[in-house]
């Protein structure tokens, strides 16, 4: 019988093995983080490369207008095509949003810009020539492409590709919406109002894509079908340019998934901007193109916690009023977040004057009310009914918005105010804060109160595209 050699490695060769697959990894691994690092490095130049020959291409073909002149007749001198991937910034500055792609570094966004320098220049036969040079800056926050006018779209370097970008070199690069560094509004007529970011001054000229979102001079470059069937960019647009009166009409309804939280329904609450919105001091909350949501999405407390007020412990006391409620944090963070990255994006802030309780007050206004910022709020009475509660303080700080009107809602007629949630009618919360520990809801069937702001109660937010 033939025996079986059952003779394996012995612990020294099997440490040999193991050092010497250590130093093989050693040598190996810096070699491979090497030519991935520079695979991306090739990558971001050519994502860079992409967006300067997008701009390139739109500025030859005429489509691109500069301040209101269309691109072949703008004067001398530099103009920018933005670029920012982020879905907040898609209405806004609709210009090469996804020419390029984003980062090669796991995909984040990008923003930065395409410099388009225009110059004329004698030749030899004296004769004027004009020439226009494409200069590309780009950045995903860590790794940026800077462009200080030493080299072209045709001529792009990994080597000019920085690992880490120092605070001067963003300010060149972050030129679109990001961390403030650049506030662009745009205005119904289709130009854009911006602020100039050091070291980058002067910005002569941005331009704008005539076959984006919205065009210039108020024009609508979408074709509006109905508010029910349009896209939220469509809304925007038509929103954006002033003219959403001639497309929808107040008390209009749109089907909007939440997700968890379920479908619901938003309308059209107000088209109008009376004079009284441009008062100092006055609440954006019924001004402009307005939507609310018609029925209640959950419920939810104003403030679920107390604190002590002198010997009493008072629940949900409404210190500091809706800016420091819990249900504005919770709007802002849950109910937010739940709405369609479109929808998101077309959501403009509002200015939101609320009225105070009877002891805490706003000392930086005179009447003691509470100013916030938001992009979803509360509706208070005034909203609802022009006369609002003699008990609410910013009731002269805002209007009834056009839909409730049009219900001829009234302190004593008050049924166009009734929401449900899952088909009952339900008690809904109010930003309006009243004594110490309450603040306003409507009645299930129409009418207001005050509540324990500890109260679980309907939450009905509102919010304005333009």
């Amino acid at each position: 019988m033939r025996r079986i050699n059952k003779k394996g490695f012995t612990l020294v060769e099997l440490l040999a093995v193991i050092v010497i697959m250590g130093i093989l990894m050693m040598v190996a691994i810096p070699s491979i983080s090497r030519v991935i690092e520079n695979s991306r490095k090739d990558t971001f130049v050519d994502i860079a490369k992409s967006y300067a020959n997008a701009a390139k291409t739109l500025w030859t073909a005429d489509t691109l207008t500069c301040e209101g002149t269309v691109a072949s007749a703008v004067d001398d001198g530099d103009y920018y095509v933005l670029i920012n991937t982020k879905e907040s910034a898609r209405t806004a500055l609709p210009v090469l949003v996804d020419q390029g792609g984003k980062s090669s570094w796991g995909n984040r966004d990008v923003n930065g810009y395409v410099r388009v320098h225009v110059e004329t220049v004698t030749d030899n036969n004296g004769e004027p020539k004009r020439t226009t040079t494409f200069y590309v800056s780009l950045s995903d926050g860590t790794h940026g492409l800077i462009d200080n006018g030493s080299m072209t779209s045709d001529n792009l370097k990994k080597g000019n590709v920085k690992m880490d970008l120092s605070s001067d070199d963003k300010k060149k690069v972050e030129l679109t919406l990001d961390n403030g560094n650049l506030n662009c509004s745009k205005t119904n007529l289709g130009t854009y109002t911006c602020t100039d970011v050091a070291p980058v001054k002067s910005i002569t000229g941005l331009c704008v894509d005539d076959s984006s979102y919205a065009g210039n001079n108020g024009t609508v470059d979408v074709n509006p079908v109905s508010f029910a069937d349009d896209d939220w960019a469509t809304i925007a647009a038509v929103a954006k340019s002033g003219k959403y009166t001639e497309y929808y009409n107040v008390g209009d309804t749109k089907e909007v998934d939440l997700g968890s939280l379920g479908k619901h329904t938003v309308r059209i609450a107000n088209t109008s901007t009376p004079a009284e919105c441009n008062q100092e001091g006055f609440s954006q909350t019924a001004c402009g193109f307005v939507l609310e949501f018609s029925d209640i999405i959950t419920k939810y407390y104003m403030n679920p916690t107390g604190e002590y007020k002198g010997t009493r412990y008072q629940w949900g006391w409404n210190k500091d009023g809706w800016p420091a409620s819990s249900m504005r944090s919770y709007l802002s963070k849950y109910i937010y977040n739940a709405l369609p990255a479109d929808l998101q994006s077309a959501i403009i802030d509002t200015k939101v004057v609320s009225g105070h309780g009877y002891t805490d007050k706003n000392e930086s206004r005179a009447d003691g009310n509470w100013e916030s910022t938001d992009k979803l709020y509360l509706l208070s009475t005034t909203e609802l009914c022009a006369q609002g509660d003699g008990r609410d303080t910013g009731r002269s700080n805002t209007r009834q918005l056009d839909y409730y009107s049009a219900q001829g809602v009234t302190t004593s007629n008050y049924s166009g105010t009734i929401k449900q949630l899952n088909g009952s009618n339900e008690y809904w919360w109010l930003r309006t804060a009243g004594s110490d520990d309450f603040f306003y809801l409507m009645y299930p069937n129409g009418g207001w109160t005050t509540f324990f702001a500890y109260d679980r109660r309907g939450v009905s937010p509102a919010f304005r595209i333009a």
